[in-house]
């Protein structure tokens, strides 16, 4: 038994730096204020940890996990959530690196000032431009102004409200998120 349990804690111990060559943690975050003269205003402010594997050179699989906050004037809408995705590198021109991501996910929110929670789940496809600065370290643009949605959303309270949508528009007014990896 002594020697089964040494030799799996040993085989353990050399997977490790080998599986490990091939991943990256990093995340994405992003702001965005709109006002308009007279009407209320909308501050959002999306910030998501990242971990990722690279199965060979065109694709990755990874899992984010989001913070979400939506201030809406009269009330603030905080939300969590978890995003499986995949990622596949179109082409490479030197540093950069152009890829679309694809990722099912999954939030529930709470609304700070009412008894109100929002549930949704669905499918995201996204352009995304990497730059590498070295081998290690990369900066990326997550262009949320082509993201295609397929949503179903649900909201519980007073005004209970469900749908079904699938459309092709920008994240919440943003251009760009912008992301860091260390690849190890």
């Amino acid at each position: 038994m002594k020697k089964s349990l040494l030799a799996l804690l040993f085989a353990a111990a050399l997977a490790v730096p080998a599986l490990a060559e091939n991943m990256w943690i990093g995340g994405e975050f992003s702001y965005n204020h709109t006002g308009y003269k007279g009407e209320d205003s909308t501050s959002v402010f999306y910030i998501a940890p990242e971990f990722g594997y690279n199965l060979n050179e065109k694709f990755d699989i990874g899992l984010d996990f989001f913070y979400d906050y939506e201030d809406q004037g009269e009330d603030s809408l905080t939300s969590f959530g978890i995003e499986p995705f995949v990622r596949y590198k179109i082409f490479e021109i030197k540093n950069f690196d152009f890829l679309i991501k694809g990722k099912i996910y999954y939030d529930s929110g709470k609304y700070d000032k009412s008894d109100e929670t929002t549930t949704s789940y669905g499918i995201q496809i996204v352009p995304v431009v990497s730059y590498n600065i070295n081998e290690r370290w990369s900066i990326s643009a997550i262009l949320d102004f082509a993201r295609l949605w397929l949503e179903q959303y649900k909201r519980d309270g007073d005004d209970e409200l469900e749908n079904t949508t699938c459309y092709l528009e920008g994240n919440k007014g943003t251009l760009a998120s912008i992301g860091f990896s260390y690849h190890f």
